[in-house]
């Protein structure tokens, strides 16, 4: 087979073929004036095309290149392989974890506040709050039942054994003090703040009703008899 053939059948195999006449230049160089072996480059170009099936054409060298740095003699590079990709088993344990303690907190408060609903409503009422008052005042706190719920929640999300969470949040007589004592502070605070709307220095704002009007003005009272 004559050189011409040889490099027909090198462009056949190469995997890049990008500008042939360059290739065909050092193909030239490399067989016909080096004299080097025709055959030996053929079957490194055979390795090189096995090793760079499916990369990306930017990571091939120009078969021009390749030639005059007389690649064929390098040893088979390793195959090109798509890259796995890299996962973080222990965050993706953590975020799982923290997904269902959170869902199992959100139903131990839902559970915690349909089982003592009316206990709530008559202690309520007793110290002058809303039940909403005092259910938002028993959830706040660190030993509130938000802040105990996460506790039971998230020992049973890393757990599983569903040995250490309870059906509802106990609630104890200190549960019900300290949020009595949280619900009338902050009772307190916000009749404080109301107070500080108008500062002594300002007049009251006067409110006009319709009998305040007509007694200002008379006239105003009257209907007209000239229509």
């Amino acid at each position: 087979m004559i050189a011409v053939d040889l490099f027909e059948a090198f462009w056949g195999i190469y995997p890049r073929r990008t500008a042939k006449a360059a290739a065909k230049k050092s193909w030239e160089r490399c067989v016909i004036k080096m004299k080097l072996d025709a055959d030996a480059i053929l079957e490194g170009c055979k390795r090189y095309a096995d090793a760079k099936r499916g990369a990306d054409e930017q990571f091939i060298a120009h078969a021009s290149t390749w030639l005059n740095n007389q690649r064929w003699l390098d040893e088979a590079p390793a195959p090109t392989e798509k890259a796995e990709p890299i996962r973080d088993t222990a965050m993706i344990a953590r975020v799982s974890v923290s997904v269902l303690a959170h869902d199992l907190k959100k139903k131990l408060i839902e559970r915690t506040r349909w089982q003592n609903w009316s206990k709530i409503e008559r202690a309520a009422k007793r110290i002058d709050l809303t039940p909403q008052e005092l259910w938002g005042a028993m959830r706040a706190g660190s030993i509130g039942i938000d802040a105990r719920a996460w506790k039971f929640a998230s020992a049973e999300a890393l757990d599983g054994d569903g040995m250490g969470c309870p059906e509802v949040v106990p609630i104890e007589e200190k549960h019900w003090i300290d949020a009595r004592e949280r619900a009338e502070t902050r009772k307190i605070h916000i009749r404080g703040m109301l107070k500080e709307r108008w500062s002594p220095l300002q007049q009251a704002p006067t409110i006009h009703t319709k009998e305040n009007r007509n007694e200002q003005d008379p006239v105003a009272g009257q209907t007209s008899i000239q229509d």
